[in-house]
């Protein structure tokens, strides 16, 4: 298939389990060669440190570093080297990286046999806390005063629980202070000394804006890292109000979430050399709402000093329809529950500062319109929309979209999440926050109507609805296949891939009747369960 510049190509990939097609349940499934030949032309790149592998290989979890003594040298390691550091409390080999703040220390671990180095809960950002809470996240000045050591992942943004419950999305201990990031670096092979530089995959988690860590096992690492033999630096970033605080307050900035985010990304590729990569390879990749953020930096004026050229977007795009406008009523009401309502305007940022984070999360879960993007901002002078229809160039962009069969269906069937404003099958909150946003988008009223269905529904039937039809479509897939088509005319090298896969541990998480997930698309790329 050739595969021209400015052209979308697009692949659909349904997997059954029909006679003499694999099992969803194997550890060993491969993709199919379609998938693995579009992904590997998407990223290849003439470094010869693709992607192409990530879709190739069976997905295993980490087994876990072999335990052997770690060998005597702890130097600064030359270019393009990772130097083997001291032994450590677990009698486990561990690695040593200078980077621009100092050493930091790592564990090794194993995935199919090729060793990986792990570096948890690194610090990239000014510590935060309730003195700085509201304020964009400031970049590290100082270096730390002996060697860091990155065996441990550091604290969860405060968040509320995931409805599901499922481990998969487990996080550890919440905190303010929460913007670390974790990086898996795969080992020169055979014991060489030196290897090429790597590309850098930097993840972006998903979450609306509310939940998501990079302690969560579907975010591990270890297995992209090791069988696709690219670096990949997963950061935490403020989440709900404390991130994305969508309201009016004076002297209060919004989107400080994707201010953490690209200060993130900022620190990753000015340390990509201490870890083995080179800053001008880079691959940003975000899922959901993350894949908003990844999307941004390809045509935002504002954001190409970050100088991001290629990108991986799964169930979402920076034109996705659900980062809402500001609303002043809900906004109220949060401040209401908060305790900190307008009518103390001059001390409502000091007010905000003083509640506990739990009352913040249990305010936000009662408005959820208190939480959102606002545009016009330093970060977002426009709308995605608006920058992506008056962009001029897109040439030298490569962009990944991938999405799968049931995208929207956890929106459909999930548990009761008032957090979000929605309820599992009825979408009983949806007229006042979402289907307005959908018939001033110009939707056709009988899309509006697909919404209406009895409430209480927890077990999906064997064909989606027509209301997870429309969901599909509204949220996921037209945004998708507008900003690839936008995309390609402003000469960017688009494509789509499609995945009807379901992960093995989805049937324990939501018991889904579809051979397919919402997630299976990042499962399959990431490769950590």
């Amino acid at each position: 298939m050739a595969l021209g510049r400015g052209r979308l190509i697009e692949r659909r990939e349904q997997l059954g389990r029909s006679s003499g097609e694999p099992s969803f349940d194997s550890d060993n499934t491969p993709l199919d060669a379609g998938v693995t030949s579009l992904v590997r032309a998407t990223l290849n790149t003439t470094s010869s440190t693709s992607l192409a592998i990530m879709a190739t290989t069976a997905g295993q979890r980490p087994t876990g570093a072999a335990s052997v003594p770690a060998a005597d040298v702890n130097r600064r390691p030359p270019k393009s080297k990772l130097s083997k550091g001291p032994g450590n409390p677990g009698r486990r080999k561990i690695w040593l990286v200078i980077s621009t703040y100092g050493p930091i220390v790592g564990k090794v671990t194993d995935v199919s046999g090729r060793k990986v180095a792990v570096f948890r809960g690194i610090p990239y950002a000014q510590e935060m806390n309730r003195n700085h809470r509201f304020e964009p996240s400031r970049r590290r000045v100082m270096p730390w005063k002996h060697t860091l050591k990155a065996f441990w992942d550091g604290p969860s943004c405060p968040q509320p629980r995931h409805p599901s419950g499922h481990p998969v999305f487990s996080t550890t201990s919440q905190s303010e202070n929460c913007l670390y990031v974790n990086v898996w670096v795969p080992l020169c092979e055979d014991g060489a000394r030196e290897c090429p530089r790597r590309t850098t995959v930097v993840y972006f988690h998903g979450g609306d804006l509310l939940r998501g860590s990079n302690s969560m096992p579907a975010y591990d690492g270890a297995a992209l890292s090791g069988l696709g033999k690219v670096i990949v630096a997963v950061p935490n970033y403020r989440l709900g109000v404390f991130g994305f605080l969508n309201g009016k307050v004076k002297g209060m900035q919004p989107n400080l979430g994707l201010g953490d985010q690209y200060l993130a990304l900022d620190w990753i590729r000015n340390n990509s050399e201490a870890f083995g990569g080179h800053p001008g390879d880079v691959v940003v990749y975000g899922h959901d709402s993350g894949a908003y953020s990844a999307g941004l930096p390809l045509f935002s004026p504002a954001l190409k000093r970050l100088g991001v050229t290629k990108a991986i977007l799964s169930g979402g795009s920076p034109i996705i329809a659900t980062v809402f406008p500001s609303n002043g009523t809900k906004w109220e009401d949060f401040l209401k529950n908060v305790g900190c309502s307008h009518k103390f305007f001059d001390n409502t940022l000091q007010c905000l500062r003083k509640a506990s984070p739990e009352k913040l999360i249990a305010a936000q879960s009662l408005a959820p319109a208190s939480v959102g993007i606002v545009h016009p901002h330093t970060l977002l002078p426009r709308s995605p929309s608006e920058f992506l229809r008056l962009a001029q160039n897109l040439s030298g962009v490569q962009v990944l979209l991938t999405s799968t069969l049931p995208e929207g269906l956890d929106e459909v069937y999930s548990p009761v999440d008032d957090s979000v404003g929605r309820t599992g099958g009825a979408y009983p909150r949806m007229p006042e926050r979402t289907l307005q946003d959908i018939d001033a988008a110009n939707t056709k009223p009988q899309l509006i109507t697909l919404f209406k269905s009895p409430a209480g529904i927890r077990q999906p039937p064997a064909a989606p609805p027509p209301s997870s039809v429309g969901f599909q479509d509204v949220f996921f897939n037209c945004p998708s296949v507008l900003f690839a088509q936008r995309a390609c005319e402003l000469g960017a090298e688009v494509f789509h891939v499609i995945i009807g896969q379901q992960p093995r541990f989805w049937k324990s998480a939501f018991h889904f009747k579809a051979n397919s997930s919402y997630m299976g698309d990042v499962c399959r790329i990431l490769k950590a369960i």
